[in-house]
């Protein structure tokens, strides 16, 4: 079982995994943490779900905490000053306003014809894996009607790989877990 702490360094969080370089987050990186799978932290530090930072509660030495929610809260005690949740929601709610805002404009530049351009859904609830779904504006995710891109991150590499190979709309993003998926043939 790998082994991980997470260190308060003033400015930063220094989060050491066995055999590892540690790795330093900046306080004011840190836009959102969260619980993911029951037993997950999840710390967004702003540079898009790929290159969240994901840390298995079970796999953490120190600090010594009872369960992952009481690591959530000495996380967030870390960070002080640098991070308060309604600040966290402040920001995703602007964050969100100007995601939907582009998707409007995408749309409307697209003028729904043969799909778009900008994924209709992303689903990043898998760590280091993030799906995206291109379709026709309004399209049903139980419609075969969409492609999908698989987004895969192992280390600092990125692996780009579509449902069957293929960006044609023949899809059912519902089931896009149970699609195997290649790179563009």
């Amino acid at each position: 079982m790998p082994k991980v702490q997470i260190v308060d360094d003033v400015s930063s969080i220094r989060i050491a995994r066995d055999g590892l370089t540690p790795q330093l987050v900046h306080k004011w990186q840190v836009r959102v943490i969260s619980i993911m799978q029951g037993d997950t932290l999840c710390i967004d530090i702003g540079e898009g779900p790929l290159r969240h930072i994901y840390i298995r509660f079970s796999d953490v030495t120190s600090p010594i905490v009872n369960n992952v929610i009481e690591l959530q809260n000495r996380v967030i005690e870390m960070l002080g000053t640098h991070f308060t949740k309604q600040d966290t929601t402040n920001s995703l709610l602007v964050q969100t306003r100007d995601t939907l805002k582009q998707l409007l404009d995408t749309i409307t530049a697209n003028g729904g014809i043969g799909g778009a351009k900008e994924p209709m859904r992303i689903d990043e609830s898998i760590p280091n894996i993030l799906y995206k779904g291109y379709s026709n504006p309004g399209v049903e995710p139980n419609v075969a009607a969409w492609a999908i891109e698989r987004v895969e991150r192992n280390g600092d590499i990125f692996s780009y790989r579509w449902a069957e190979g293929t960006q044609d709309y023949r899809f059912i993003w519902d089931l896009r877990y149970e699609l195997s998926y290649r790179p563009l043939a």
